[in-house]
């Protein structure tokens, strides 16, 4: 609980129709906005991309119904843009593999044995002969 007499920071929302900030009048999400959203929001993501969606949604009928013809680019990159995806958790990046690691895959071994073996895609823009020993069947 706040002590007698503090003075607490003001939030910057958005004012509306125009959608400018209430504080620093800069065009919302403003940049205190935008650091300040992902810690209300703090692990629910999601919903705070459904919250700027919505947002964008009121924002761009608002400019609609002021006759207006809204920038959708600039009005997604405005509201949307600034959100960064976050990579999956079980997954490293893909810059941390190399290409040859990503272009493996397993394809079950046809020739009767009870295993699988690992054959390249970049394999698959060699010659026909050079491939055999990944497709048997289709030699």
């Amino acid at each position: 609980m706040p002590r007698a007499g503090a003075v607490l920071p003001r939030r910057h929302l958005p004012m509306r129709p125009a959608w400018l900030c209430r504080v620093c009048a800069a065009q919302w999400p403003c940049p205190p906005a935008r650091l300040d959203l992902p810690t209300e929001f703090h692990g629910h993501r999601v919903a705070l991309a459904f919250y700027l969606a919505a947002a964008l949604r009121d924002a761009m009928d608002d400019m609609y119904r002021l006759g207006g013809r809204p920038d959708r680019a600039a009005m997604h990159a405005r509201f949307l843009g600034w959100l960064s995806r976050p990579a999956p958790p079980d997954r490293a990046p893909l810059t941390a593999r190399s290409d040859e690691a990503r272009a493996r895959v397993d394809i079950p071994d046809i020739r009767g044995g009870a295993g699988r073996r690992s054959c390249s895609i970049l394999e698959r823009g060699a010659s026909a002969g050079e491939r055999d020993h990944c497709f048997p069947d289709r030699a």
